[in-house]
């Protein structure tokens, strides 16, 4: 029954029962929050992953960092000479069953967090450049993972000439194949969120809907159904598809997903990983809205890719590049159906001023392709230039 915590006090003190215990070498803090408890969950981590006793955890600092298009929370704590980063997916209340059962689609959080921490561990274990997870607590979301620093590639080549620039794109995509052909190696598709591989219903619903729906109808204010182009969507994955070189896609490989770290690149946000075309991470590295390259230093780029490739694999380079291609439409689709709902929906208006070299990639793309089957949507995509807001 419901009742006064403080009626119950006041009977024990007139009983003379109530006594007194002075703690000195205890961790107290207040979880009367979902915040509260948070923060506590990521301060007894952080002490756990420094061997620290909770007793000291007012030794350790703690500080937000800038956050990036996900609702994950990112902090960095710091003790004396040691630091790490803390991944926060939110309170994840079926997490237990997440864990006995292998139920990675009851929650999209709890999802991303199972993948974030299976997917990692395994892509470290393979020797590929990702940040080591050093510990996490399931039911809190939080993960600690080793601190890579500050400096992701879009800011790292900021002001270089076009030669340095290059050489550091050169040691991504030496970076990535690895983590394409290295990854795949025992990768378990039950670790993935979402969907277990890269197909055709995916690129439908989450690259082509995804546009239509975050950026045509609600961003822009449209009222384009996605049934309108539905048989040329179906013709952009058919043909991303058709001659895919199959390995471990990261999914998001742009280069604010990309830390450099003791001069080499270093992935992070890996948990979208599943098997995938390598054409597809290709395309997101090279059509990246974050930094401006060239046409020419594209197509330097790719070739540098492909005679990499042609080291580890024998493969046709023009079925390659054609899938490629296709791969570089779908992405785009996904980057613009994404800014539009950062923008609209999460009113993450950072990601907006992206949109107009989004869209007119898009639109350029789509021309240099040529492609009759995709006449109506390079027509479509165009028009939209003046809705922009």
């Amino acid at each position: 029954k419901i009742f006064s915590s403080i009626d119950v006090y006041k009977k024990l003190c007139e009983q003379q029962k109530i006594f007194a215990l002075q703690a000195k070498q205890f961790y107290w803090r207040d979880m009367g929050t979902p915040q509260d408890y948070q923060h506590a969950s990521r301060e007894c981590l952080a002490a756990q992953v420094f061997g620290i006793a909770l007793s000291r955890i007012h030794e350790i600092d703690i500080q937000a960092l800038s956050g990036d298009g996900s609702d994950r929370l990112w902090f960095r704590a710091r003790h004396k000479e040691k630091s790490l980063i803390l991944s926060d997916h939110g309170i994840c209340m079926d997490a237990v069953q997440c864990n006995t059962q292998g139920n990675t689609q009851s929650n999209n959080g709890t999802a991303q967090l199972h993948a974030f921490i299976k997917i990692g561990k395994h892509l470290a274990d393979k020797g590929i450049a990702v940040p080591r997870i050093m510990g996490h607590d399931t039911i809190s979301g939080q993960v600690a993972v080793a601190d890579l620093g500050s400096a992701h590639l879009a800011d790292h080549i900021r002001g270089m000439d076009e030669n340095r620039i290059i050489t550091w794109y050169q040691l991504v995509i030496d970076a990535l194949i690895d983590f394409s052909f290295k990854g795949i190696e025992y990768f378990d598709t039950t670790w993935t969120c979402q969907t277990p591989s890269y197909s055709k219903q995916m690129i439908l619903d989450l690259e082509c809907r995804y546009f239509m729906q975050a950026f045509v109808n609600e961003y822009l204010g449209r009222k384009e159904q996605f049934e309108t182009f539905a048989r040329q969507f179906a013709h952009i994955a058919d043909n991303a598809l058709i001659y895919a070189m199959n390995g471990l896609m990261h999914r998001d490989c742009q280069s604010k997903n990309i830390m450099i770290h003791e001069g080499h690149p270093w992935f992070i946000d890996f948990q979208s990983a599943r098997p995938g075309p390598l054409q597809y991470d290709l395309a997101s590295l090279l059509i990246d809205p974050y930094v401006t390259l060239s046409q020419a230093v594209r197509d330097q780029l790719l070739n540098f890719a492909l005679e990499k490739i042609g080291l580890k694999v024998s493969f046709d380079k023009d079925a390659f590049m054609h899938s490629f291609r296709y791969c570089c439409i779908s992405r785009n689709l996904q980057m613009l159906g994404a800014f539009g709902f950062l923008t609209q929906v999460k009113n993450k208006t950072q990601f907006e001023k992206y949109i107009p070299a989004a869209l007119k990639g898009l639109e350029c793309r789509l021309k240099n392709l040529n492609d009759p089957e995709l006449a109506d949507l390079t027509n479509f995509t165009q028009s939209l230039q003046g809705d922009l807001k």
